[in-house]
């Protein structure tokens, strides 16, 4: 089992465009034998950087979830190169499985590198409401425990949160915002919850939260893997979270493709960096949501875009 994001996004080659993870990808948010959205991606990121010369970076990966990842084997990689010029680099990247004795794709991810060059222009659209830097925050689980202490919530909300979304506080460094809805109503597990958002439009409200990686990261794979892994977290799921309900409300609620960009090569996922996220449109069971990741100085570092199925329950 991968003990951190440096775990995580670890790939071997088994042949030639041909590599597999070291582990196998973990469940969070889901608890069925699926593993999380943001293992696939982020491992397939790790193959493509494999792939391709030290000087182009990521700028864009486009993503489709094909079928359920499993938690119960490693995961099989094909790449192919697409095209490397002087420019730009682009690979496809290929996930497969084997489950019940089929060999099943379950992720597929065109990527997007280029070489540095000067900037024209350098500007960022700025976060949507005004945070508190991470040293003002305290950790999720401190929160919690503050609120189970103050008797808001019962103690065993907390237990059924780590096990739901532990694999978060494994990897990584945590800060919770306190005006974000998620901190506020504890990802929409405790319903009768009031926030300070309350007042607003289910388009309008915010999410937030401080993260970096919890032990020093080295290579580009790894930053990169990193940021890919916490963005596809709770995009599926925030229209619930933003209406007073969770996970028990819905039938099946899933990511099923994505974009990834990225704005600049010019930040480390082991310092620490604001993750928002909002939700922009809902309707034929389907969501539309949106995360933006910012360093300290609120620079725009990348902006994941997630098309969710989101069904009734039945």
């Amino acid at each position: 089992m991968a003990k951190s994001i440096k775990d995580m996004v670890r790939v071997r080659s088994s042949g030639p465009r041909q590599f597999e993870s070291e582990f196998a990808p973990e469940k969070m948010g889901n608890l069925a034998d699926i593993g999380f959205g943001g293992c696939v991606l982020s491992m397939a990121i790790s193959v493509a950087h494999q792939t391709v010369p030290a000087s182009y970076f990521l700028y864009s990966s486009l993503g489709y979830y094909l079928g359920p990842t499993l938690t119960t084997d490693k995961v099989k990689f094909t790449v192919e190169e697409i095209r490397t010029t002087k420019s730009f680099c682009t690979r496809k990247v290929q996930a497969y499985q084997k489950q019940k004795d089929v060999e099943r794709n379950t992720f597929y991810l065109i990527l997007e590198f280029h070489v540095l060059e000067p900037s024209l222009l350098v500007f960022h659209v700025p976060t949507r409401m005004s945070w508190p830097d991470p040293e003002e925050c305290t950790t999720f689980q401190a929160h919690l425990d503050t609120l189970v202490k103050q008797e808001k919530i019962p103690p065993i909300m907390p237990k059924i949160y780590k096990k739901i979304f532990g694999q978060f506080s494994k990897y990584f460094d945590l800060r919770a915002c306190p005006e974000s809805v998620s901190t506020q109503n504890i990802s929409g597990l405790d319903k009768h919850a009031a926030t300070t958002q309350d007042h607003l439009t289910i388009t309008q409200k915010t999410n937030s939260m401080w993260f970096r990686s919890s032990i020093p990261l080295e290579s580009a794979s790894e930053h990169y893997g990193a940021i890919a892994f916490v963005t596809d977290a709770a995009l599926a799921f925030l229209p619930l979270t933003f209406s007073r309900m969770f996970l028990d409300d819905a039938g099946p609620v899933s990511s099923m493709d994505l974009t990834l960009h990225f704005h600049t090569s010019r930040f480390r996922a082991d310092e620490w960096l604001l993750h928002e996220q909002h939700t922009e449109a809902g309707e034929d069971g389907r969501t539309y949501s949106v995360g933006r990741v910012y360093t300290k100085d609120r620079r725009l570092v990348a902006t994941m875009q997630q098309m969710s199925i989101l069904r009734v329950k039945l």
